[in-house]
């Protein structure tokens, strides 16, 4: 009877000590990068009378690379996707089932790519053709958003 009692209330009792330990530890990141990565199928075309499609979450790897300039990359012949990265990469990051991550990062200026296969994928630039560039800013959580939609049309 004392062993039932003791996994009835020790279990319980260790998944919430689990959960508690992995909450504290992403609220502790107070300077970095928190996202979401979601992902974009099929004819995204607004059409009358129907509800527009909602991107979903995507379980995947992101890639923190040095501030990446299209010229430091090799591109396939996908928009978007790349086969290689010449900067430095930082770090990778596993997202959740919903797509959500966060990473402690210094400050600076960072490119984001999403895995996908054997390569990897970004699609947003700047005005200097800066890959998916997201600067950290000191005791900043900066948000980033990260679609991957090279299997949607427009």
């Amino acid at each position: 009877m004392k062993q039932i009692l003791l996994l009835i209330f020790f279990i319980p009792a260790l998944v919430s000590c689990c959960t508690i330990a992995k909450s504290s530890q992403i609220s502790a990141v107070q300077q970095g990068i928190s996202g979401l990565v979601t992902e974009s199928k099929g004819n995204q075309m607004p059409m009358k009378g129907a509800e527009p499609m909602l991107n979903k979450g995507l379980q995947t790897i992101v890639y923190v690379y040095e501030a990446t300039n299209i010229s430091q990359v090799t591109r396939s012949n996908k928009t978007g996707v790349y086969t290689a990265i010449q900067t430095k990469r930082i770090t990778t990051i596993q997202t959740d089932s919903l797509g959500a991550f966060t990473v402690a990062l210094p400050v600076g200026k960072y490119s984001l790519f999403i895995k996908t296969g054997e390569a990897y994928f970004a699609n947003a630039f700047d005005q200097f053709n800066n890959i998916c560039l997201i600067e950290v800013e000191a005791q900043k959580m900066t948000t980033a958003q990260l679609v991957m939609n090279s299997a949607a049309s427009y």
